[in-house]
């Protein structure tokens, strides 16, 4: 079988789904009719069950109206797994409809061959030349967007500030906004028409400790705008949360 082939096929057939399911519903009289769906991809890492009110082992536990809804009048998939467990990877999965042992990021194959096996970690990257969902639902017409954390997309020319550097000084805050240009270009390149309130990494693995907050509101607004630009639709948003991911640990929670 032709991988590639198969691979676009494969993320053809989800950029679709979601219209072929409308043009299926009773209510469809003409398909051919039917508006493209505007599509919001929301990504969390570490959520558990007992995390949703909407599951037996949250109910009561949290306060969730918005999450409760999309349950109640949606459909709610009960027996599916993730690829990888931890962020990248399942990123990288998402995103390509590939395998994260697929990646060809150069710490991946490093490491591979290092090893004399995959070893599937926070190495496999996403790059320019892949491709990706944004990329084929712009072929169908999308406006697509990403907001949140990043940690898979590889941003050439990012360089990560040490640890105790202060933010606030001249040499920070250029490398900081040039840090803020590569990775919006690299989303660009990987077919997102916008890239706003980007994480990188992990709040506290982006560089600086006075940086290392969660700022949902950032990501909202990121969010908002984009979808304010395109309210015409069709369009896609890529909303990745940088909560509830860990460290909980005091000394390094924020």
């Amino acid at each position: 079988m032709n991988t590639l082939s198969s691979r676009r096929s494969f993320l053809k057939a989800i950029a679709g789904g979601g219209v072929t399911l409308s043009a299926m519903s009773p209510w469809a009289a003409n398909a051919k009719s039917q508006r493209k769906p505007n599509i919001v991809f929301i990504i969390v890492d570490d959520m558990k069950r007992h995390m949703f009110n909407c599951l037996p082992e949250g109910k009561g536990r949290n306060l969730s109206p918005n999450i409760d809804r999309l349950a109640a009048e949606g459909t709610l998939l009960m027996g599916q797994h993730v690829v990888s467990p931890v962020c990248t990877p399942s990123r990288f999965n998402c995103l390509t409809g590939r395998y994260a042992s697929r990646s060809r990021s150069a710490n991946f194959v490093r490491s591979t061959r290092q090893h004399g096996q995959t070893v599937i970690g926070w190495n496999t990257h996403i790059l320019a030349d892949d491709v990706t969902l944004p990329r084929l639902l712009k072929r169908q017409g999308y406006k697509t967007g990403f907001v949140g954390k990043n940690h898979t997309v590889f941003a050439p020319g990012y360089k990560k500030l040490p640890y105790q550097a202060d933010p606030t000084t001249r040499e920070a805050k250029a490398r900081l906004r040039e840090n803020a240009r590569a990775i919006k270009q690299a989303m660009y390149a990987s077919g997102f028409d916008y890239a706003a309130s980007i994480y990188h990494n992990n709040p506290d693995g982006n560089g600086p400790r006075a940086l290392a907050v969660h700022n949902l509101d950032w990501i909202a607004k990121g969010a908002l705008d984009f979808i304010d630009e395109n309210k015409d639709g069709p369009f896609f948003l890529y909303f990745a949360s940088t909560v509830p991911h860990g460290p909980t640990v005091k000394e390094r929670s924020w």
